[in-house]
């Protein structure tokens, strides 16, 4: 008997998001929307985006995934930090109420968890502002 190879049937999360998120800041090189922060974040004074997941659930394996996705907004004054969470709010949400496909599937739903809101950690630079932001997001294969 042969193994068959299993494809998964729901898109990934993180790829979904930072795709919607990519495509609504052009402005920011890819390399500065990503799932991780990089180790040089405090050196830097340019915006950017952490967006992943950190957890939720799949309602059906086949068609639907909810995923809780965290969005934290980093930049040099904290009206720039306020500005880019509300651009990632807003980018999310339409991503949604238009139904826009991506390669990596389409958000069916949103649900804001917690809003856009600056948070400061111990041991955060000063010159350093984030806002953090957590969504419920359903999340479709594309089509």
């Amino acid at each position: 008997m042969t193994a068959e190879r299993v494809t998964p049937f729901l898109p990934d999360a993180d790829q979904l998001v930072l795709a919607v998120l990519r495509a609504a800041l052009p402005e920011l090189p890819a390399a500065d929307v990503a799932p991780l922060l990089p180790a040089d974040l405090a050196d830097r004074l340019r915006r950017f985006v952490a967006a992943r997941r950190i957890g939720g659930a799949a309602p059906h394996p086949e068609l639907l995934d909810e995923a809780t996705v965290v969005v934290d907004c980093w930049a040099a004054s904290r009206a720039d930090a306020v500005e880019l969470g509300r651009l990632c709010r807003t980018a999310l949400y339409l991503a949604h109420a238009q139904q826009r496909v991506t390669a990596h599937g389409h958000l069916a739903g949103y649900r804001e968890l917690s809003a856009p809101a600056e948070l400061r950690s111990a041991g955060q630079a000063g010159r350093l502002h984030r806002v953090h932001a957590t969504y419920a997001l359903l999340i479709r294969p594309p089509i």
